[in-house]
């Protein structure tokens, strides 16, 4: 990390605080305040994500995605205390999603309004990091790029590096 490199705090769950991700209680908030938080992100800093489900929008434009930068590593499945990285309990015991369905309607079984790419990753390499993330409800089923990469789309050389994630119930 850089020395002006910023820890940017996000949690799905609260709808209080300055919403700037300076701390948990300050933390961007909502489901989307994961993508707030990597549009004021640069080279050499982290994004921790609490326990919740994250979407690309809070519209309904299924050509959004939460779009990784160089440099900047996200990492889920935080409890919303912790300090340091190390501290952020074991994969899958406070569960960050990425999710696609941008209508929160999945479980009747409708998709037809979910994200092409719920992650992309364009010309980004393996500083790019993902860690600790279930992503689901992507639906790649148009032309193009479209048609391909619907849990995540790496294109134009991309190779972020990606660790301890699942990728389920992507069409």
């Amino acid at each position: 990390s850089s020395a002006g490199a910023d820890i940017r705090r996000v949690d799905a769950n609260i709808w209080t605080g300055a919403n700037n991700g300076t701390s948990w209680n300050d933390a961007f908030f909502g489901p989307n305040g994961l993508q707030s938080a990597l549009a004021v992100s640069s080279s050499g800093d982290q994004i921790w994500c609490a326990e919740g489900i994250y979407t690309p929008t809070n519209g309904t434009s299924r050509a959004v995605s939460l779009v990784l930068k160089n440099g900047v590593e996200v990492y889920g499945g935080f409890n919303g205390t912790e300090s340091s990285l190390d501290q952020r309990p074991a994969f899958g015991v406070a569960p960050s999603v990425l999710s696609g369905d941008l209508a929160g309607n999945d479980g009747t079984g409708s998709i037809t309004e979910n994200s092409y790419h719920v992650v992309k990753g364009t010309s980004t390499n393996a500083s790019a990091v993902l860690d600790g993330f279930t992503v689901s409800g992507g639906n790649a089923n148009s032309g193009g790029n479209n048609n391909k990469g619907a849990g995540i789309l790496c294109i134009s050389n991309s190779s972020p590096t990606i660790r301890n994630c699942r990728f389920v119930g992507n069409r």
